[in-house]
């Protein structure tokens, strides 16, 4: 995930993040921890520096587990599509 979506879509950094929050980046980025990682180096906080060119190391991360998942989307949605939380009781 680049620039390129921000950019075209007129997204700002907030809206990059809470994309990724939401795991709305998942198919650009791979997970949802990626796609937070790519957000936050995407877009430069500042208005003079939203035009450089950032040369950063490829980071790879875990992908949450899936219990994490679910808590991410119930914190970002307060719902999931994944399983339902008492489905994980033994």
């Amino acid at each position: 995930m680049d620039g390129n979506l921000s950019d075209r879509a007129r997204l700002d950094r907030n809206d990059i993040q809470a994309l990724a929050k939401a795991n709305a980046l998942e198919s650009l980025a791979g997970n949802r921890r990626q796609a937070m990682w790519q957000s936050v180096v995407s877009i430069p906080d500042k208005g003079l520096l939203r035009e450089a060119i950032v040369h950063e190391e490829h980071v790879d991360l875990a992908a949450p587990s899936e219990g994490e998942t679910i808590v991410a989307d119930y914190q970002s949605l307060s719902l999931t599509l994944g399983r339902h939380p008492p489905s994980f009781a033994a």
